[in-house]
């Protein structure tokens, strides 16, 4: 058993947590679109809505991960390769944003 992969886990716990005290706040950590001045939120309500949704996707995509590293005795690589998903579903967020209108970067 590979008790790295607990390190996921926790890291989706917390942010599970965070993302739902903090469900009025812009959470996402893009760095190249969280730039707060050149960002405009058109409709704030559905964008948070989504903005949670894709949170709690980002929290239970770190805790299955940590899941399959603990049963299958995966190396301890993958507990690295797990968090390019993790701001990979982000950059959906961004976009599925932009797409629906709910966002405007300037």
């Amino acid at each position: 058993m590979n008790w790295l992969g607990i390190l996921p886990i926790l890291i989706g716990v917390i942010y599970l947590i965070y993302s739902i005290c903090c469900k009025d706040k812009i959470t996402y950590y893009n760095k190249r679109f969280a730039r707060k001045t050149e960002m405009t939120i058109i409709k704030p309500r559905e964008f948070f809505r989504m903005q949670l949704k894709f949170a709690i996707l980002n929290s239970v995509y770190l805790i299955i991960a940590g899941i399959v590293i603990i049963i299958f005795n995966a190396s301890n690589i993958l507990v690295i390769l797990s968090f390019p998903g993790f701001h990979f579903i982000n950059l959906i967020l961004v976009i599925q944003s932009k797409m629906k209108g709910y966002t405007y970067y300037e």
